[in-house]
């Protein structure tokens, strides 16, 4: 099963990088995620150099949209336990992974990692329709130059049919800064 969130790799320099991501969580082996970094991406080299990770499920759509567009968190990050790299005290949950190897074989690297610590630092708040345009809308992003602006901005159109009639203030936002992000990259591709 595939789930969607955030995940921060630490930096060269020990900061955090923040981004999204979907890493495959298997049912037979529960300690285990399979992480899927395409091999141009700041997540794969810091998981190449460091080795570690930390994936956060979150509730909150501005959060997500702010990290798929390369905006700063607007929390405070906190060192995570293990030393594995930074958490998100805004998330829901925090996994803290270790890598145990990587297959670079493909575009898209596949690389197992070992939950060794989670934390539950909130209750899941919910999604709404919005939340789930939003998170469309960040993938979207990410294959702007794959797809091209024109069917990106086609898809985006009929996703905000979902915003309208469900958003909240955090999606509203949100949605507008992936909508401006997308306009950006669309015409720089």
């Amino acid at each position: 099963m595939i789930v969607e969130g955030i995940i921060t790799t630490l930096q060269s320099d020990g900061s955090p990088h923040i981004t999204p991501m979907g890493p495959e969580f298997s049912e037979s082996e529960p300690e285990t995620v399979i992480l899927k970094p395409f091999q141009t991406s700041s997540t794969f080299r810091n998981l190449t150099l460091k080795g570690q990770a930390v994936f956060h499920l979150v509730d909150d759509a501005l959060m997500l949209a702010r990290a798929s567009c390369g905006l700063p968190y607007l929390g405070e990050p906190r060192p995570s336990e293990s030393g594995n790299g930074w958490i998100l005290p805004d998330a829901c949950k925090a996994y803290e992974l270790e890598v145990i190897a990587i297959d670079d074989s493909q575009e898209r690297a596949r690389i197992p990692a070992r939950i060794v610590r989670s934390h539950r630092l909130k209750d899941f708040g919910g999604w709404n329709r919005a939340h789930f345009a939003v998170l469309e809308g960040a993938i979207l992003l990410s294959r702007v130059t794959m797809l091209g602006l024109a069917r990106v901005n086609e898809e985006m159109d009929r996703l905000e049919t979902l915003v309208k009639k469900t958003a909240g203030t955090k999606e509203r936002e949100a949605w507008r800064l992936l909508r401006e992000t997308i306009q950006t990259r669309g015409q720089q591709a």
